[in-house]
């Protein structure tokens, strides 16, 4: 069931009531929360349940993302204004409350339903990592914060050492088609300690985690990596938002 902008309202208000008036974080108007109702409002959100909660089995994300149609995928919105200026503001600026509160909106638009044919959770959720390098730079990796968030949500366990990235790439959208496939080759590893082994052979459903999609390629080589070594873990591939062409 989607949520309106009134439990919008609704639960921001007892969420944020021990903190007093909120200002919007997009248009700064006095809010009760982190979104006010005018901008919640200008959101486009994908329909989820239409498609039974895999985004896939719509021919215009076929078309878009290729490298993942053996996958269920699911994400929120179309990357635009508000969810990207969101999300620049998470990644660029450090505001981790909007991961708290897009985690919040994909739980309600991609994962609340009441449809028995809709996939069940997964066991773990896996954000995509970044570079040791990217990482030192920028101090946090924006896919954990929004998985912390959303695990809360979910009861779905984050994993944050089971994916290593073991080359600096180029941001995906400079690349063509081939370049991209060879911007990602040997890119990500797996963490193989007894450990980490115990866990890949106990799940039998993830989900990895991204802030936005632009080509699939990332999201494509990690499952295939995944599933190289563990075939029997069905993956889904989940982000806010998902970047389209000819929007």
């Amino acid at each position: 069931m989607k949520a309106s902008p009134f439990w919008n309202n609704l639960f921001l208000k007892h969420w944020f009531a021990s903190l007093g008036k909120q200002d919007c974080l997009l248009c700064h108007q006095s809010s009760s929360g982190l979104v006010c109702d005018f901008c919640y409002g200008d959101i486009s959100w994908f329909d989820c349940q239409l498609w039974q909660g895999n985004l896939n089995q719509w021919p215009k994300i076929q078309l878009a993302l290729p490298n993942l149609a053996r996958y269920s995928l699911l994400a929120a919105s179309p990357y635009q204004w508000p969810v990207s200026r969101l999300l620049t503001q998470l990644k660029f600026n450090r505001q981790f409350g909007n991961a708290r509160m897009l985690a919040q909106w994909f739980y309600w638009h991609c994962l609340q339903t009441e449809d028995p044919l809709y996939p069940p959770l997964p066991d773990a959720i896996l954000p995509i990592p970044l570079h040791h390098m990217r990482y030192r730079k920028r101090q946090f990796n924006q896919s954990v914060e929004i998985a912390k968030a959303l695990s809360k949500l979910t009861d779905c366990h984050p994993e944050y050492d089971l994916l290593d990235r073991v080359k600096a790439t180029q941001p995906q959208t400079e690349l063509s088609a081939a370049q991209r496939r060879q911007n990602l080759r040997r890119a990500f590893r797996l963490n193989q300690s007894p450990a980490a082994i115990q866990k890949w052979q106990k799940f039998q459903h993830i989900a990895l985690m991204d802030d936005v999609i632009t080509t699939g390629a990332t999201m494509s080589a990690l499952a295939s990596l995944i599933q190289q070594h563990y075939p029997h873990i069905r993956i889904s591939c989940w982000a806010i938002a998902i970047s389209l062409p000819h929007q």
